[in-house]
């Protein structure tokens, strides 16, 4: 009897810690499936047709393919996409855990400094957009202030510049972004084990050694989930 008591709490346990989570994730992985992946087979259905978006489709093969990589557009087009997601996999990053660390080591009003770095984030993207617009703007805008203080040759045209554009519209989009990873390393600095920066201190070691070779480490787990959010900001945006 206690070896078939045993058995079964042990089935119960391995139900518990393998087919439960799944169940209990089975309708967001339904919707996800619905919403997501039904687009995207979608998608790649219609990529193989010539379909003007009323007819009906008519199947061509690979021609669109064929089309596709003997375009220069397109590939430079890519490379605008490859410049995007390089920003973003690393400035956005590097500058949320600078400012989280800057604000983890400072002793009053951390609440405050918290609240004003997330606001970006929970503005609407529209807002963003206006308030970069704004900015941008020639007339109104940063350039002004440039001209005012006699910096001319940094007033330029933003927007209309081909040259730049992408990384002014990349700034925008990371300065709306950054709070939410900010946050995430906040989380992650406050669960680092302070005795090992105590000991670090003891042995002499100065407070970028304490950080790289001490903090750091403890960070990575905070770090991958950072780059896995912003690469899938960066699909989504694509």
């Amino acid at each position: 009897m206690k070896v078939n008591r045993h058995l079964s709490d042990q089935n119960i346990n391995i139900w518990k810690q393998r087919l439960l989570p799944w169940i209990l994730l089975s309708p967001t992985i339904l919707i996800l499936s619905l919403v997501v992946g039904a687009p995207i087979i979608g998608t790649i259905a219609l990529a193989f047709t010539d379909w003007n978006g009323i007819a009906d489709p008519n199947f061509i093969g690979f021609d669109n393919f064929i089309r596709l990589f003997q375009d220069d557009i397109f590939y430079t087009a890519l490379l605008k996409n490859f410049k995007w997601l390089v920003f973003f996999l690393t400035i956005p990053v590097f500058f949320g855990l600078i400012i989280a660390v800057f604000i983890s080591r400072i002793q009053f009003g951390k609440t405050f400094y918290r609240m004003v770095i997330f606001l970006p984030y929970i503005i609407a993207t529209v807002v963003t957009a206006k308030i970069w617009l704004w900015l941008y703007n020639p007339f109104v805008g940063i350039n002004t202030f440039f001209e005012d203080v006699g910096l001319e040759q940094f007033a330029l045209s933003w927007l209309g510049n081909s040259d730049i554009v992408l990384y002014a519209v990349a700034l925008a989009d990371g300065w709306h972004f950054v709070g939410f990873l900010v946050v995430l390393f906040l989380v992650g600095l406050q669960q680092t084990d302070q005795t090992l920066e105590e000991a670090a201190k003891v042995e002499g070691a100065n407070q970028f050694r304490i950080f790289w070779h001490v903090v750091l480490p403890q960070l990575r787990p905070t770090v991958r989930i950072n780059l896995y959010a912003t690469h899938h900001l960066v699909l989504c945006c694509l």
